[in-house]
């Protein structure tokens, strides 16, 4: 049940997460917080709950998601439509062509996938409840300086509404274009 009010108070977004933003990257100027594809560089280390999902046969990135608590983790439902053997996911990744270029990615095996019970794959009514939960095989390794937990916000009634957030992955960086190799945010 634990779980589920997470996996509830996630659904709708409430999540914060304290990320020092480099004084170049939003003066108000410009308009980073519009933009969903062609984000900005992520340094290092900056979404440190961040993570990629993989397929395990070939490494190929699927979807993002993010580390809530040591073994579990928050994505979009419509990103694992197959067997947990069939995913790993890598934490402590920036680039995700080449491994060494900043961070220290860790890689896990998924031991449970949880869709959430009302999530809908019909396009017609908006793919409702799109999340679902990610268990880890074991914990992650919170001694790396490249892996933390986001903190879930309190459920202490703050709608959240004209509040400043911030996205970040490793989506296109053009309409139908490839995916970004270093992670992004928006």
């Amino acid at each position: 049940r634990a779980l589920l009010g997470i996996l509830v108070l996630a659904s709708v977004g409430w999540a914060r997460h304290v990320v020092p933003l480099p004084k170049n990257v939003y003066d108000g100027s410009d308009d980073v917080s519009t933009k969903i594809v062609n984000g900005v560089d992520a340094f290092p280390g900056q979404f440190p709950f961040q993570a990629s999902i993989q397929f395990n046969t070939n490494f190929n990135h699927v979807c993002g998601c993010s580390l809530i608590r040591s073994r579990w983790l928050i994505t979009a439902a419509h990103c694992i439509n197959y067997a947990p053997s069939t995913y790993r996911v890598v934490l402590g990744l920036h680039d995700l062509s080449n491994y060494n270029n900043g961070g220290d990615p860790e890689a896990y095996n998924v031991n449970t996938i949880i869709l959430h019970p009302d999530y809908s794959e019909d396009p017609n009514i908006g793919f409702p409840n799109d999340v679902a939960l990610i268990q880890l095989s074991e914990d992650a390794n919170l001694n790396n300086a490249f892996i933390e937990t986001i903190e879930l916000a309190p459920d202490d009634g703050h709608k959240y509404i004209g509040d400043t957030c911030y996205i970040s992955g490793w989506g296109r960086i053009s309409g139908p274009g490839p995916l970004a190799s270093i992670l992004q945010y928006a």
